[in-house]
């Protein structure tokens, strides 16, 4: 290894291989195809960044965060005065029209990657090429995050050049540009775009300075530095400590005397308070506390310490893989795969980092991997606190402060495990592999899950034709179901192929209804078109194109039955339908009828086996109900069967409600559970209106203060609710 000993020099840049440059390069393209691909405010908190950067251009003054109007008010102004700069001349008078646009369906299923329902606003040409209003000045914006990128790119060069060789220092820089959350950061509102960029910074002018020596103009210098920072992200301020112990590390090593150190010390924290201390000062008089975080939390909600830790199996592998790329609002993540790979080489480069270390004993000076470790350690201590305190403090995007640290030492210590010829290839194999995940994760993920379905110009073979027109909004013209077969659990897929007449004034709402031989709905799924990419107030009349609908069966469904879809559109302000209509334009039905699949059992040894956990006392572990056509007035019969789950210690009950779709209860009974095999006979109302309703059970037991109903578990342990619904009814006429 190789490190100059010079003192840090404004020509930084005259030495810099061409290879950086064209890393740089791609990385501007790489940015800019990110900040194109997200329309206005998709990415996390862009929304609440944008107003901060409108109240700047606006008014002329810093916001202040109140408890009545959640935002990023309270945020060091350092980020947004550089976005107001890039984007004040666009006007943005559509702002509040956004507020209108939400997409209701947003979340179907946000676990899982693909595009359903991915995009929290509807989209439209306001939103495209050339952008005006809004939209230019959100796109203008973004460029304060494209530039912050640029200085993070170039100092993680220059941080890693100051202890490692050319090649590796030249990896080290790809593996930082092309790694896609920091790509999706630097085209979109984040601050954490200027805590990434001074972080580098500090951390490579900390180790410079260790490396030619402190004087008291550079440690005020570095605080100054340092305030610079906290200026566009508290988390900056995490790396005090770092630096801290690495300038005592220096006077230790080289025998300074104490009134030098501390003075270094002093002037380290004064540069730091001449640059930032004004912003802190001002919160102290504002918020009672220079950070702001207090408001914070009581704004978006804290949680005890106890909980916190509690919740770190499912907090700290969300923040692990939001630090590689969890996209949007956390809801675009990548294929559980890629997470493991990444885990895996991660896990290695740490080993790797150690082995090198201890074993190999290199580089001869292992100052800097013990900085930069520390760095990167003090990062991940402060997302761990803020995960642990608060339900929203999960994003692994807050260690950005040391990605340059944490980036370094991933190709460094990979290199542990190749010699010779090899190493040039796993030295380069990260920033190759992250620079093809990210442009794949660009042009295959990232643009699909935001713009509209590509058109369809005819009929595939596998299709089946249908000239069903619903009112003049658009007409279905074929289907495909892929399955005739399905179970309980299962998951469906319906495709069905639209074609657009006009575009309407409101958005209408597509159904999806799976009905049984009672007309009773099995499953359903309500979504804007498109899977919510192309809805109604914004497609082209003429431009045909394919919906693929996920439905899940529900666990209880009714077997053996037969079914049939019916799709057809609505809206959900107004209630009103666009009706199939005949050839001469009346009214027929409510949508278009599709086949469905048969629903069969599944495996088991009742009717309809199902296997619902009620409090992990009881389980449900089937019913059968010899018919769901009631009539008024007559009892109905139906068997449960029970299973004791553990040793529960008291007496439990169940009832069962047949529900209509307004909520109101035409059947009521209570019974005592009977383990195995029970079969009751709850009585429906005399004045049950004929149609269609939901037969509900749940579970309770009587406490101190009345009934206390048992919380239906699913299956790693979370409620879901405190009742279930196994199937739909039809009321007769009596």
């Amino acid at each position: 290894m190789s490190a100059s000993t010079t003192a840090p020099s404004l020509k930084l840049w005259h030495s810099v291989p061409g290879a950086v440059w064209l890393i740089l390069l791609l990385y501007l393209a790489l940015a800019l195809g990110y900040n194109f691909v997200f329309p206005p405010f998709e990415p996390t908190d862009e929304f609440p960044h944008f107003r901060y950067i409108r109240h700047l251009i606006e008014r002329r003054s810093f916001p202040v965060m109140t408890l009545d109007d959640p935002s990023e008010f309270h945020q060091p102004p350092g980020y947004y005065l550089l976005a107001a700069g890039l984007s004040a001349a666009a006007p943005a008078d559509d702002f509040a029209d956004y507020r209108q646009r939400l997409n209701p369906y947003w979340g179907y299923r946000h676990w899982e990657p693909g595009f359903d329902n991915k995009n929290l606003y509807v989209h439209g040409p306001w939103d495209l090429w050339p952008f005006r209003q809004t939209s230019l000045a959100v796109h203008a914006a973004r460029l304060a995050s494209l530039l912050l990128g640029c200085v993070t790119v170039m100092f993680t060069y220059q941080l890693a050049r100051a202890w490692l060789d050319e090649a590796t220092s030249t990896a080290a820089t790809g593996a930082v540009a092309f790694q896609p959350m920091f790509l999706a950061v630097s085209g979109s509102l984040q601050t954490d775009a200027g805590s990434a960029a001074l972080g580098a910074v500090i951390l490579w002018l900390g180790l410079r300075l260790y490396q030619s020596g402190f004087t008291y103009r550079r440690a005020l210098a570095l605080g100054a530095v340092i305030g610079l920072g906290a200026l566009f992200k508290l988390t900056i301020s995490f790396l005090i400590g770092p630096i801290t112990l690495l300038l005592l590390w220096w006077a230790w090593r080289r025998r300074e005397p104490l009134p030098r150190t501390l003075g270094c010390l002093a002037l380290l924290g004064l540069g730091a308070a001449l640059v930032a201390g004004w912003w802190y000062a001002r919160n102290q008089l504002i918020y009672g506390e220079p950070t702001g975080l207090g408001i914070d939390l009581e704004t978006y909600g804290s949680q005890p310490v106890a909980l916190g830790v509690r919740l770190w199996p499912q907090s700290v592998p969300y923040a692990w893989t939001s630090f590689w790329g969890r996209f949007a609002r956390g809801d675009l993540p990548l294929p559980d795969w890629i997470y493991a790979l990444l885990t895996v080489l991660s896990a290695l480069a740490v080993a790797g980092v150690i082995l090198r270390v201890v074993v190999r004993r290199e580089p001869s000076d292992r100052t800097p991997v013990l900085f930069l470790a520390i760095a990167s350690l003090t990062e991940i201590a402060g997302l761990m606190t803020v995960l642990t305190l608060t339900p929203s403090g999960y994003f692994g995007r807050y260690v950005f402060p040391a990605l340059s640290a944490l980036m370094s030492l991933f190709v460094f210590g990979l290199q542990f495990y190749a010699g010779g010829r090899a190493r040039t290839a796993v030295t380069f194999a990260a920033p190759a592999g992250l620079f093809t995940l990210s442009s794949l994760t660009l042009v295959f993920y990232l643009y699909p899950a935001f713009n509209p379905p590509p058109a369809v110009a005819q009929l595939p073979p596998g299709a089946a034709p249908l000239e069903a027109p619903l009112g003049d909004v658009a007409l279905v013209k074929g289907y495909e179901v892929n399955t005739n077969r399905a179970r309980p659990g299962d998951e469906v897929y319906l495709t069905v192929y639209w074609r657009p007449l006009n575009r309407t004034e409101l958005p209408y709402s597509v159904f999806i209804h799976l009905l049984d031989d009672e007309d009773t709905v099995v499953a359903q799924r309500d979504t804007y078109p498109g899977l919510g990419r192309n809805a109604t107030t914004s497609w082209e009349p003429g431009r045909m194109f394919a919906d693929r609908y996920k439905v899940v069966l529900p666990d209880t469904a009714y077997a053996s039955n037969s079914t049939h879809w019916e799709v057809g559109l609505w809206q959900a302000d107004t209630g009103e339908r666009a009706f199939l209509v005949d050839a001469s334009g009346q009214p027929v039905a409510s949508g278009a009828a599709i086949p469905g699949p048969a629903i069969e059992a599944r495996k088991g040894g009742t009717v309809n086996p199902v296997d619902l956990n009620f409090g992990d006392e009881l389980r449900l572990q089937g019913y059968a109900l010899p018919t769901r056509l009631l009539t008024p007035g007559k009892p109905f019969d139906l068997t449960l069967h029970w299973g004791q789950q553990g040793n529960p210690g008291r007496a439990l009950e169940f009832f069962v409600h047949v529900r209509a779709a307004d909520g109101s209860t035409w059947a009521e009974g209570a019974f005592r559970v009977q383990t195995g095999e029970q079969v009751i006979q709850p009585l429906l109302a005399a004045g049950t209106p004929p149609g269609v309703y939901d037969l509900i059970v749940g579970v309770y037991t009587e406490g101190d203060n009345g009934p206390e109903r048992l919380k239906w578990l699913g299956v790693d342990g979370h409620e879901i609710g405190d009742e279930v619904r196994l199937t739909g009814l039809r009321v007769k006429s009596p």
